[in-house]
C-alpha cells in the first residue's frame, strides 16, 4: 500500500485501537494535518537540510517597491531574497525600516519586511530585473485519495485522469509525486471528463501514478517516508486526547517522543560523504 491518506487512516485506526465509527475519515485527516504542520514539518525544518525549500520569481516593476511574500511560505518566513539582473544574481541585504533614509529610486541593494510584503530599497527604477524569493513551502492539507485524481498518462500539458466532480478551469491545481510537490498553483485551460489540459507543460519529473489535487491539498503526506510512522503516532495521540483516553495517552506520547528523536537522527546531514565549503563568492 502506498504511503497515502488511505494508509494513514488505516494505520491510525489500528495503532490507536480506535473504536469502530468513533472518528470519520475526514476527522482523522484533520488531526493528521494539524500534526504534520505543527509538529512534523517544524522538526524536519529544524535539521536545516532544505527539505521544504521552494522559490518564486517575481518580475520587478519600475517605481514599485512592495511585493507580496508567497502565500505558501510557512509562517510567512523567507529563506533568502535575491535580485537577478541578466546573468548576475545578487543577495539583497535585510534592512530595518530605520535604515531607510531616501526616497530615491535605483537598483535595489536591500529590502525590509512590512506585514506580508517585501519592500525593496531603493525602489526599482527598471523592469528588467527579477526578484527571487526563496522560502519554506507549506504542506498540502490532507484529503482522501478520492478527492484527488490519479494520473494514468501524460502528453505535454495534457494529463489523463478522472477529475473530481466539481473541478473547473476556475480552480488551480497541485501535482503531487511521491511525497512531494511536482508543480503547484497550476491553471488549466480545460477540465474534461477524462483529462486536464494545463496552460503550461507539466514538470518533467511528473509520472503516471502521481496525483492531481486542488491547490493546497494533497492525498499524500508531504514528508519523507521515514516520517510517516511519527505522523501516524502523533495522530493517534490526538485521537486519544479527543476521546479522553488518559490510560493510553501517556504511553502513546512516549512512543511519539521516541520516534521523533529517531527521525531527527535519520534526517540530519543529508550529504554524508562531504563537508560544506564556505566561500565569499562563487563565479
Amino acid at each position: 500500500m502506498a504511503y497515502d491518506s488511505t494508509r494513514l487512516i488505516a494505520q491510525v485506526t489500528m495503532k490507536g485501537a480506535l473504536p469502530n465509527g468513533r472518528f470519520e475519515d475526514t476527522e482523522i485527516l484533520d488531526l493528521a494535518t494539524d500534526a504534520l504542520t505543527s509538529l512534523v514539518v517544524p522538526l524536519i525544518n529544524s535539521v536545516r537540510e532544505e527539505y521544504y525549500v521552494m522559490s518564486t520569481d517575481i518580475s520587478t516593476i519600475s517605481g514599485t517597491a512592495s511585493y507580496n511574500i508567497p502565500d505558501r511560505a510557512i509562517g510567512q518566513v523567507l529563506r533568502e531574497v535575491k535580485l537577478i539582473s541578466g546573468t548576475e544574481i545578487v543577495d539583497l541585504i535585510r534592512l530595518d525600516p530605520e535604515d531607510i533614509t531616501s526616497t530615491l529610486s535605483g537598483t535595489p541593494s536591500g529590502f525590509y519586511l512590512q506585514a506580508n510584503k517585501i519592500v525593496l530599497y531603493p525602489t526599482p527604477n527598471s523592469a528588467s530585473t527579477t526578484l527571487r524569493v526563496t522560502y519554506f513551502g507549506r504542506t498540502g492539507y490532507l484529503v482522501a485519495t478520492t478527492s484527488a485524481a490519479a494520473i494514468t498518462a501524460i502528453a505535454g500539458n495534457v494529463i489523463t485522469c478522472t477529475p473530481v466532480t466539481g473541478w473547473t478551469t476556475a480552480n488551480t491545481f497541485d501535482l503531487i509525486g511521491g511525497s512531494w510537490l511536482r508543480g503547484y498553483d497550476l491553471a488549466a485551460t480545460t477540465v474534461g471528463a477524462s483529462s486536464i489540459t494545463f496552460t503550461a507543460t507539466v514538470p518533467a519529473d511528473l509520472a503516471v501514478g502521481d496525483y492531481v489535487a486542488l491547490a493546497g491539498y494533497s492525498p499524500i503526506p508531504q514528508c519523507p517516508i521515514e516520517a510517516h510512522a511519527l505522523l501516524v503516532q502523533l495522530t493517534v495521540v490526538a485521537c486519544l486526547e479527543a476521546m479522553g483516553d488518559l490510560a493510553n495517552l501517556g504511553p502513546a506520547k512516549e512512543k511519539a517522543d521516541m520516534l521523533a528523536a529517531a527521525l531527527k537522527g535519520v534526517l540530519q546531514n543529508r550529504i554524508q560523504g562531504a563537508g560544506r565549503r564556505f566561500t565569499q563568492n562563487l563565479i
